[in-house]
């Protein structure tokens, strides 16, 4: 089985019990969509669970970027990945080894920004954020529909951190269609509506279901969707300071 996660957020503990609620087994793959990192109490142990274990795969998120770009020596980053949430991560940083920071460095360096997939005859997009107006035109098919992979390519190539950062996918046009079905986080789902919960419209599912919102709402939760049966099982989050 196919499972997808999004926004996990350093939320470790209600993470490994979404796994046992679907069933996770090493014959399964899991895909997590970014950002399971900052705001949480055990990032660092997120992370190493992606980095290390053969049959998960984490595609890069914002917050993903932040912590390379630090690691990476930006002078300025700091405060603003804090204004982000990222004081806990950088707490647990402070607390680790320069050869183990060497090895979260090189890891995020080399993280996906998307994947493609194609599962009961229908062909997926996974990825973060989804989709920009802002960075480039996007690369057109014959057809008219939005070759979806090579614009994110080329979004990605002139301005990583905008399209990781960019909610347009969610305000576009019926107009605008797709050579892809998209599945992405980022933008919380209880921006929608006030019970949250995987959104689904015929262009994208989203699949942010409130880890880390910042408004209090007793439906933040977890969710991890089966791609090859369509369920969605949810993780119910305990209250955490931030």
């Amino acid at each position: 089985m196919i499972y997808l996660i999004s926004d996990v957020h350093g939320r470790y503990e209600e993470f490994v019990r979404l796994l046992r609620k679907v069933r996770f087994r090493k014959t399964d793959q899991l895909y997590v969509l970014g950002d399971v990192i900052d705001r949480g109490e055990n990032n660092l142990k997120m992370l190493d669970f992606c980095r290390l274990e053969e049959n998960v795969t984490l595609l890069k998120g914002n917050h993903e970027l932040f912590m390379q770009r630090y690691l990476e020596g930006s002078p300025w980053l700091r405060e603003h990945w804090k204004s982000w949430g990222g004081n806990t991560t950088l707490r647990e940083l402070e607390r680790t080894p320069e050869e183990k920071k060497e090895e979260y460095l090189q890891y995020l360096q080399g993280l996906p920004h998307w994947k493609c997939l194609r599962v009961n005859e229908t062909d997926y997009f996974l990825t973060h954020s989804g989709f920009s107006v802002e960075i480039a035109e996007p690369v057109m098919r014959e057809d008219g529909k939005i070759n979806i992979e090579e614009s994110v390519r080329l979004f990605v190539k002139l301005d990583e951190w905008a399209y990781l950062v960019s909610d347009d996918l969610h305000f576009l046009p019926a107009s605008i269609t797709f050579d892809r079905y998209i599945i992405c986080g980022h933008y919380p789902t209880l921006e929608y509506r006030a019970e949250g919960g995987v959104y689904r419209t015929p262009k994208f599912t989203d699949i942010d279901c409130g880890c880390a919102w910042k408004q209090p709402s007793p439906h933040r939760r977890m969710a991890c969707l089966c791609l090859d049966t369509g369920e969605v099982v949810y993780q119910k989050l305990r209250t955490v300071r931030m």
